[in-house]
C-alpha cells in the first residue's frame, strides 16, 4: 500500500495521536502524516508524559499543537487512521464520504480500541502505548 499521506485522529489531539504521528513520520518519510483531535481544544503541548515516553524512544514532541479534525483535513488524507470506534462515528456523522479510508489503529488487531490514558494512572499510559506500538508496527508493515 503506498499512500502519500495519513491523518491520525484521537481525541484531544494531545496523547496518542502525536505520538503515532512521529512514529509514523519517522518509519514513512515519504508519507505526509498529520495529526488532529475530534474534541481538541487548539494550540495546546502534547501531554508531558507522552512527551517524556516519546523523548525515552528518540521522538520530540516539543513542537506539537492540538488542532480540531476539519473537513479539509479529512478529505486531504488518503488514510484516516483513529484510536477507538466512537471517532470513527464522529468522523462519519460529519463526513460521511471519508468512511471507505477511516479504520481503527487497532484494526490489525482484532479491532481494538486503544483507551485515552490522559489524566490517568501511568501503568495506564504504558500499557496504552504498549498496545499503540504495536498496531503501529502492523501498520507500517503494511504501509512501507
Amino acid at each position: 500500500m503506498n499512500l502519500s499521506s495519513v491523518l491520525v485522529v484521537c481525541t484531544g489531539n494531545i496523547c496518542r495521536s502525536p505520538y503515532a504521528g512521529a512514529v509514523l513520520q519517522k518509519s514513512l518519510p515519504r508519507c505526509n502524516i498529520d495529526t488532529a483531535g475530534t474534541a481538541a481544544p487548539p494550540d495546546k503541548p502534547a501531554d508531558e508524559v507522552v512527551m517524556e515516553m516519546a523523548s525515552a524512544e528518540g521522538y520530540d514532541l516539543s513542537a506539537h499543537r492540538s488542532k480540531l479534525v476539519t473537513d479539509d483535513l479529512l478529505h486531504t488524507h488518503e488514510l484516516i487512521l483513529v484510536m477507538e470506534r466512537e471517532h470513527i462515528q464522529s468522523i462519519q456523522d460529519c463526513t460521511p464520504e471519508v468512511a471507505g479510508r477511516t479504520m481503527l489503529m487497532g484494526h490489525w488487531s482484532n479491532q481494538r480500541d486503544l483507551p485515552d490514558p490522559h489524566r490517568q494512572s501511568i501503568e495506564m499510559y504504558q500499557a496504552v502505548f504498549a498496545q499503540l506500538r504495536e498496531d503501529l508496527s502492523l501498520w507500517i508493515e503494511k504501509l512501507d
